[in-house]
């Protein structure tokens, strides 16, 4: 059985339903998580980039300093 008490429904256990439910339903633009997971993603490509391109700027920059000295 439910009863609803000062704008809160609760049920047999006591248990505050929609507060809950209207405390962790509210979004207001993007949250630490998000920002986290972006932070990651981002160092991620970084991390991918200069494993894939370190060789090949290393090679460019011992060739050129070959060709100077």
């Amino acid at each position: 059985m439910q009863e609803r008490v000062d704008d809160f429904e609760r049920d047999d256990s006591g248990f505050e339903i929609e507060g809950v439910a209207r405390r962790y339903s509210v979004e207001r633009g993007a949250s630490l998580v998000e920002y986290a997971l972006l932070c990651c993603m981002v160092a991620l490509a970084a991390i991918a980039a200069m494993q894939l391109l370190g060789s090949n700027i290393s090679g460019q920059f011992s060739s050129v300093s070959a060709q100077l000295g």
